[in-house]
């Protein structure tokens, strides 16, 4: 279990440096995916929400490739 939250964690921080770069508060990228600004805070707080939310937040932060490739065939 240790291992799963270490990989929510990361992912994570690695969301909301994205969004920090990019200007965008989380009241911005709940408005601008249409993500509820409780999910986005919940998100960035615990790690939890739901996949077709944190696919809306990957389209906003132009990370949608990473969500494709995520469970792709490889070789």
């Amino acid at each position: 279990m240790d291992n799963i939250s270490s990989m929510a964690n990361a992912l994570v921080e690695r969301v909301k440096a994205r969004r920090r770069k990019m200007k965008i508060t989380q009241v911005g990228l709940a408005e601008i995916s249409d993500v509820s600004f409780g999910s986005v805070k919940r998100f960035e707080t615990t790690g939890q929400i739901s996949l077709k939310s944190l696919i809306k937040i990957a389209l906003v932060l132009k990370c949608e490739k990473d969500i494709e490739a995520l469970f792709k065939r490889r070789g």
